[in-house]
């Protein structure tokens, strides 16, 4: 179930409102086609795929809650009732999940729309930048997004590489100006690839001048919320003892 797809949107997969109303899950497939063929929307707004136990692509919708509880409206009270309380639920929790700091529930809210097997870019920077910050003190601002940064040094890596990033997967989400973008999914086979290019060229070479133009005040915390900085820059660039400029521009 895709509680978050977005930052702003909670859905309900049509799984969920199967297992909640103990509707066969083929059956509100069709309610659900009907639904929105009446509503004149695209089924493909909605739509998407999940992989069973035998690892095969299952078809489902996630829906809204405007356009779950217009299609509930036909069942039975019971159902009604299982369906209103779940959303209840989720709201409960989405209020809960927004008192992270914004760029950390950024990541969570885009992490569900994730295709299986795939990550995307802001889990790196997320992971091993953002929350240490946050950690130490230190809040990126809610409107940066530094994930665009790191992935256009990246992806010309990947194409110099052989590496067709064309072809993979993209999900939609909202920008902090409320423009809808794609964003490209990576295979989780480039993971180790990505975390490489993160800490041996973005961290010290990209994110000190993006930060400077953006949040100047971040920089002297970066050292010290990351207490691995040095040990990890020797891990990818073993020749990094001879470039200590490459460490004090933080």
């Amino acid at each position: 179930m895709n509680n978050l797809s977005t930052m702003t949107t909670q859905t309900m997969s049509s799984l969920e409102i199967a297992k909640l109303t103990g509707k066969q899950h083929k059956h509100v497939l069709t309610d659900i086609r009907n639904m929105l063929k009446e509503l004149d929307i695209r089924t493909a707004e909605f739509s998407a795929l999940l992989k069973s136990k035998q690892n095969k692509n299952i078809p489902c919708y996630n829906l809204p809650k405007r356009e779950t509880l217009i299609l509930v409206s036909g069942y039975n009270i019971k159902m009604r009732a299982a369906i209103i309380d779940r959303w209840q639920e989720l709201e409960s929790q989405s209020t809960q999940q927004s008192k992270f700091p914004p760029q950390f529930q950024r990541y969570l809210d885009h992490k569900q729309s994730v295709p299986n097997r795939h990550f995307i870019a802001l889990e790196i920077v997320t992971l091993s930048l953002i929350v240490p910050l946050s950690s130490y003190g230190v809040d990126i601002f809610g409107e940066m997004m530094p994930e665009g940064s790191f992935v256009r040094g990246w992806n010309k890596e990947l194409r110099a590489c052989g590496e067709r990033i064309e072809s993979f997967p993209t999900h939609k989400v909202q920008t902090n100006k409320g423009v809808w973008v794609p964003e490209r999914c990576y295979p989780d086979r480039l993971y180790t690839n990505a975390n490489s290019h993160f800490w041996s060229t973005w961290l010290p070479d990209k994110a000190p001048r993006y930060l400077k133009a953006r949040q100047v005040e971040a920089l002297p915390a970066i050292p010290n919320a990351i207490p691995t900085l040095e040990s990890k820059l020797r891990e990818y660039v073993p020749r990094i003892s001879s470039k200590p400029s490459q460490i004090s521009m933080f």
